[in-house]
């Protein structure tokens, strides 16, 4: 018996009986429902809930069970439910949904995020006017979890509304672009972005390194997308970030065992943190067969970081971080970053999987570079998106956009403490 987080897929009947599908681990899994009477509230597929997996061996039926373990976060508010069924979202706004419009008059989902962990779903009537939908107060407002939100409303693509003006009579209603210029990156703009659960991607064709260091200063982290035959930077203003504490950091046992061996010495295994970030860059592009980090945004990265080294500037270094060993300083595994004051973010990382010599040096590259940001005074590592496993699996937490800014903000004022750029372990 094993109480584990998993996503519920769906629910089916076989033989009349419950056979519930869900993903766990990397896997695909399925198993009898054991109590199938949860199902009676408003659980939606595709959120992360508690459940009790009992093996084959274990169970009264011979075949893996589960038992679903939610909780009163995990279902939709039934007066929620209800307003949904009289009027369904049909149609995307910048601020949320809407239902489509009978009689002059339909139904608006406003959803906002919240610094906690969760959005704020608000809901009411739309009367249109001409081109404009004036919107009456809320009738109802609920606190929900990301996921909920994230599976309910975003599954599938809706059709952008036809109505661009909307009115409401407590708060401010402006659409704004999806493209960045470089005078809308301030703190205003991003914040009321930020407040919207709809904005995350933006897009640029600025590649100037002013633009670059800007945005990374406001908290974007930007890859590329190549579109409408070009490459367009994306800064992008997640959602949700993996954020590590030094007291959270998880050695795991295999881990720990390399480090409390010999082998760091014998083998002459070394982490290195460089201002010049080509050779890591070379290897990110060899790592990776379709690769985000393009000649372009490769280009901008030397440039930002030759400017770093020339004039010295602490404010933001650009970092090519490697893990070598054997006297030939064979790389192993690496990663492309930058710290900007007190702040690390990860861009994209790597790790040579052929010499099986050097399982578990993925890890062991994240465990001692944490150490030295640590050690230099660096106050966190953004991990960025909190969707890959092994983020969590080393301590990183899931931070919601707004608490994740505020940190941001207070964290980036000031010079970056020098970190050791040779250290043997």
């Amino acid at each position: 018996m094993n109480v584990v987080n998993a996503v519920l897929l769906k629910v089916g009947l076989q033989d009349n009986i419950p056979i519930i599908y869900y993903y766990h681990e990397g896997k695909h899994s399925s198993a009898v429902l054991v109590n199938p009477e949860v199902l009676s509230g408003s659980l939606i597929s595709g959120i992360e809930l508690k459940m009790k997996i009992y093996p084959g061996e274990q169970s009264a039926s011979g075949a893996p069970e589960v038992e679903l373990l939610p909780e009163k976060t995990d279902y939709l508010p039934a007066r929620f439910v209800s307003m949904l069924e009289e009027s369904p979202p049909e149609h995307s706004t910048f601020f949320g949904l809407c239902s489509k419009t009978e009689n002059g008059r339909g139904r608006y989902y406003m959803l906002r995020d919240l610094d906690d962990d969760g959005l704020l779903l608000c809901t009411g009537i739309y009367s249109l006017k001409k081109d404009q939908a004036v919107c009456s107060i809320f009738d109802g407002e609920w606190h929900l979890r990301y996921n909920i939100v994230e599976n309910f409303f975003y599954s599938f693509e809706r059709p952008e509304s036809q109505i661009i003006r909307w009115k409401h009579p407590s708060i401010r209603l402006k659409k704004i672009d999806d493209s960045l210029s470089y005078k809308q990156l301030t703190k205003r703009h991003r914040n009321y972005a930020a407040g919207w659960h709809r904005y995350n991607y933006f897009w640029s064709d600025d590649w100037s390194k002013t633009f670059y260091c800007k945005q990374a200063r406001l908290g974007f982290i930007a890859i590329t997308n190549f579109e409408d035959g070009r490459v367009k930077l994306l800064p992008q203003l997640q959602r949700e970030y993996a954020v590590l504490d030094w007291q959270d950091l998880n050695i795991d046992r295999k881990t720990a065992k390399i480090i409390n061996s010999n082998r760091i010495a014998d083998e002459n295994i070394r982490l290195n943190i460089s201002a010049d970030p080509a050779e890591v860059l070379t290897h990110l592009r060899t790592a990776w067969e379709e690769c985000w980090i393009t000649k372009e945004y490769a280009d901008l990265i030397e440039s930002i970081a030759a400017d770093c080294r020339e004039k010295r500037d602490r404010k933001m270094q650009i970092l090519g971080v490697s893990l070598t060993a054997d006297k030939d300083s064979k790389i192993i595994a690496g990663e492309l970053g930058y710290t900007i004051g007190k702040t690390y973010t990860s861009l994209s990382g790597f790790f040579h999987r052929e010499d099986k010599r050097f399982n578990n040096f993925g890890k062991l590259q994240m465990v001692l570079l944490a150490g030295v940001l640590e050690n230099s005074g660096i106050a966190f590592w953004n991990l960025g998106q909190p969707y890959m496993e092994y983020k969590l699996k080393l301590g990183a937490k899931v931070v919601p956009r707004g608490l994740f800014l505020k940190r941001w903000d207070k964290a980036v004022k000031g010079r970056t403490p020098k970190l050791q750029h040779h250290q043997q372990y």
